[in-house]
């Protein structure tokens, strides 16, 4: 209880500094050591940052209520209207369906409202980045030391009470040293130090702004997150990163590609036979890929493929019988988290992804509304990627669906959509403002 009373306190005391910065930062923290200090100190309490994280990226938009109450009253309406429609029709359980969908709409909300302190000067971009390489460094620098010293696992590991193994069983199931660092598990680190590296490497490629220390930092990023053993996240980062490339970026698309090539021939030509922990078990990842459906089907990936039929059964609505036929057709040692994106497409159908969706692709058009100064230009393209990169992180884990990833999808949109001002733009305000004056005074005289 006294470690949820002071994360609240810290959210109260930093909503109120006009360096919005801290707060955003504040957040990250939160997300990132929240859930572990809780566990540490008594774990019946953990459930709350579930709710206190969402909620904090909600209570940023209230300086702004009057101007977004139309989308956020619109947002939620159809939310609820379709959670009594499954509750009528279906019998769902309505909490765990508002609790599955509604972070959409946090998290745009925190997106409008940085957007708003952007244009009002109330948010450093610089130092808000600052606050993101320093919280991933320290995942790096836990998660590394767990790599070289194991046994510290002792203390570091927490489990969810959801989960189906404690750490020395999935240790041996994995078969590798576990690498959470000060997370509920590897795959929530790996899930957040993947999304980081793209979010940061994106802003930083489209502001011409990389040096050796970022770089630094992007590379021990990358080597921690291939050392987690947590296969899907490194892969699909490689894939977002190679379009995101082709798309934005295609000089150094080209440059590079010679160089993506080899790395993915050696990884997948490579004998894993006498290779043991998570090295072994990321380039195994890439053997079974090479194979094919068959190989796959050996992954926790192939359990989402198990789930299409279910899905087939009504894809508009959504069958809604996880708990009464889906989990006893999964083996024992599955949970929805780990198929996350299918469970909600068999729970609630293209409806409800439709209605979780919706508020990112209004994210533009809300952006824009009564906007004098731009500073902020959100693309729908811009949308796109980050959204598409939420939802392949989510065909193996909650990706996109849990507050962990959304709150950095939203991030993402925001500073690659930020318009960093350069010192020529400034040159030429200032003479323009120096002519206007000189002009003035003429008239005056």
């Amino acid at each position: 209880m006294v470690i949820v009373l002071f994360i609240v306190i810290g959210y109260v005391l930093l909503f109120g500094v006009k360096e919005k910065a801290y707060f955003y930062t504040y957040n990250l923290f939160v997300i990132t050591v929240g859930v572990f200090m809780c566990a540490k100190v008594d774990s019946s309490w953990v459930s709350l940052v579930y709710h206190i994280v969402p909620l904090a990226m909600f209570s940023t938009i209230f300086p702004h209520f009057k101007k977004y109450a139309p989308f956020i009253f619109s947002s939620l309406g159809f939310l609820l209207l379709y959670i009594v429609i499954k509750f009528v029709f279906w019998h769902v359980n309505i909490v765990r369906m508002f609790m599955d969908l509604r972070i959409s709409i946090f998290a745009v909300c925190m997106g409008l409202s940085m957007i708003e302190s952007i244009r009002k000067k109330q948010l450093n971009v610089d130092l808000l980045m600052k606050g993101l390489y320093f919280v991933v460094f320290v995942q790096v620098l836990i998660g590394g030391w767990q790599y070289l010293m194991p046994s510290i696992n002792s203390f570091f590991f927490v489990v969810d009470d959801n989960a189906t193994r404690d750490a020395e069983a999935l240790s041996q199931y994995l078969n590798m040293n576990l690498i959470p660092g000060t997370m509920m598990s590897p795959s929530v680190l790996s899930g957040f130090l993947a999304l980081s590296f793209f979010v940061a490497f994106t802003y930083e490629v489209q502001n011409h702004n990389l040096n050796f220390v970022k770089l630094l930092w992007g590379g021990l990023t990358l080597l921690v997150l291939f050392l987690t053993g947590i296969r899907t996240p490194f892969l699909m980062l490689f894939l977002v990163t190679g379009v995101y490339l082709l798309c934005f970026q295609r000089k150094l698309f080209v440059l590079l590609l010679p160089l993506m090539i080899v790395a993915l021939v050696l990884l997948f030509k490579t004998n894993v036979l006498d290779i043991e922990g998570s090295i072994g078990r990321m380039l195994q990842g890439f053997t079974q890929a090479s194979s094919g459906l068959e190989g796959l089907s050996e992954t926790t990936l192939g359990y989402s493929f198990i789930m299409i039929p279910f899905f087939l059964q009504d894809p508009i609505f959504g069958i809604s019988q996880y708990d009464t036929t889906i989990v006893k057709f999964l083996l024992d040692d599955m949970s929805k988290s780990d198929i996350f994106l299918l469970y909600i497409l068999c729970e609630y159908g293209l409806v409800g992804l439709t209605l979780f969706l919706a508020p990112f692709f209004k994210f533009k058009k809300q952006s824009l509304k009564g906007v004098v100064q731009r500073g902020v230009e959100v693309k729908q393209s811009t949308v796109i990627m980050y959204v598409v990169i939420g939802l392949l992180f989510s065909i193996v884990d909650q990706g996109i669906f849990h507050y962990t990833l959304v709150g950095l999808v939203i991030m993402g949109i925001v500073l690659f959509s930020y318009k960093r001002e350069t010192g020529n733009s400034n040159l030429v305000h200032r003479r323009e403002s120096y002519g206007e004056k000189n002009i003035t005074d003429s008239e005056e005289r």
